[in-house]
């Protein structure tokens, strides 16, 4: 009994992989616009684990921040991208959502300045 133990919780361990393969074409660098606001710039997206990414880049245009955000619906080329309420800084908080397809990223979000908001959009093409 101990032997099939030891064989069942070896091979969960070797199953689990780091990486979901699923959200590895978001990953990569992207030629982005903050819209009405600044750009061009070069945003980061790279694999955190499983379906969560982290994206480097200005969200109000001047400030640069790394977020994490999860991959939803993960189809080869179609993926919504879900960023929970994190916070950038004391009083500042950020909440939003994206997608992901044929290699464009778009990502919609609102920034909570001490309670006062404000929408944002960033745009960009995979490189």
């Amino acid at each position: 009994m101990k032997y099939v133990a030891l064989i069942f919780l070896t091979l969960i361990i070797i199953s689990c992989e780091k990486y979901d393969e699923e959200i590895l074409p978001v990953v990569g660098v992207y030629e982005a616009n903050v819209v009405g606001v600044s750009g061009p710039f070069s945003i980061s997206v790279s694999s955190d684990r499983g379906n969560r990414i982290l994206i480097d880049a200005p969200w109000d245009g001047e400030n640069w921040a790394v977020l994490e955000a999860r991959i939803r619906n993960e189809h080869e080329w179609d993926k919504d991208i879900v960023i929970r309420e994190q916070w950038l800084a004391d009083g500042v908080t950020l909440v939003g959502e994206g997608i992901f397809f044929d290699y464009s990223i778009q990502l919609d979000y609102i920034i909570w300045i001490d309670n006062i908001r404000h929408d944002f959009t960033i745009v960009g093409t995979k490189l």
